[in-house]
């Protein structure tokens, strides 16, 4: 198991788990207790291993480390953004394997990236462009977040391509299950569960999408 070859002690909390060209796993998963923290690892074929194919696994954020998620590129390089619960910050790194060999962010500095850190919550999604550009969605209370890179302009930006993060205000705060996916012209879809009664029961599922002018519904109503 990757806990036997690990030697981590910890109970997870959370995984995801991408398929590489290779067909081997590519795990980042988050631990609480003895060695709470949020790690990737990948299969070799032979042996767990680091991003660097050295044996065992990266460190990714330690104690207080929120949800992340992990995508891979068309050269299989992992790209990973989470939420920092005690720093209050939604962060971003990838994998430089075909230059500098380490972690940094798409502005190229070692590293982490700082994403959001004014509305930082909980990440639900990263998913790569067909040119490997990241998307990222999180949530924080009433308000789902999106922001993406644009590599022309060197900076995460709205989808109307001005600098920032959008947002989209939620009709109820109780969310879970939130998914991001793009279609075939790396535009970006939401989906999400909602308990709009207060009483834990999730009744609605909601979906949204950039129809290349604004957040709206399939019928074009914003």
């Amino acid at each position: 198991s990757v806990n036997l070859q690990l030697t981590l002690a910890g109970t997870p909390v959370s995984y995801e788990v991408e398929i590489d060209g290779s067909d081997n796993p590519n795990i980042l998963f988050q631990l609480m207790g003895v060695d709470s923290g949020l790690y990737f690892t990948k299969w070799s074929g032979v042996a767990w291993v680091d991003a660097n194919d050295v044996a065992g696994k990266d460190t990714m954020a330690g104690a207080g480390a929120g949800t992340g998620q992990l995508s891979l590129d068309g050269s299989d390089n992992p790209f990973v953004s989470w939420y920092d619960n005690i720093g209050g910050n939604v962060y971003f790194t990838k994998w430089d394997g075909g230059g500098d060999d380490r972690w940094e962010g798409m502005d190229n500095v070692a590293g982490n990236q700082t994403v959001d850190n004014v509305n930082a919550g909980s990440v639900y999604g990263l998913e790569l462009t067909t040119a490997g550009m990241p998307h990222i969605t999180w949530q924080k209370t009433t308000s789902l977040y999106e922001t993406h890179w644009d590599s022309v302009d060197g900076r995460f930006e709205k989808m109307d391509t001005t600098a920032g993060i959008d947002t989209i205000v939620l009709p109820h705060a109780n969310v879970q299950n939130v998914s991001l996916t793009l279609d075939t012209t790396d535009l970006p879809y939401l989906m999400w569960e909602s308990d709009n009664n207060g009483d834990t029961f999730h009744e609605k599922v909601y979906l949204t999408h950039w129809d290349s002018a604004q957040w709206g519904t399939m019928g074009g109503v914003a």
